[in-house]
């Protein structure tokens, strides 16, 4: 039996867990992003530039689809993912950080 203090503290804990894995991504990917699009012009910069601000103007509901997409066991990266592992992420917490980092990162 869970006390009523599992019951709180968990949900939280895990929140902000996922909340700080995923702003640390986002600081050390985001940094290194925004040098490389301010010092280099590279062909195909515009487009890069557009994936990484997608999701900005995305409803939510569609970054999620094309995250289960990607991530389930059929999709590119959930394949990748349960070849290595033997597993799939999908529902787990490292979802929640690769969703959060997709949402954050714009």
């Amino acid at each position: 039996m869970t006390s009523i203090f599992d019951q709180i503290w968990f949900p939280l804990y895990l929140s902000l867990w996922i909340a700080f894995i995923s702003s640390i991504l986002v600081l050390c990917s985001g940094v290194f992003i925004a040098y490389i699009f301010a010092r280099f012009n590279f062909r195909g910069k515009k487009l890069a530039e557009l994936l990484v601000t997608l999701p900005l103007v995305l409803p939510p509901t569609v970054i999620g689809y094309l995250l289960v997409i990607l991530v389930g066991k059929k999709g590119f990266l959930g394949h990748l993912i349960f070849s290595f592992l033997g597993t799939g992420i999908m529902f787990t917490w490292q979802a929640a950080v690769i969703a959060a980092y997709a949402v954050s990162l714009p």
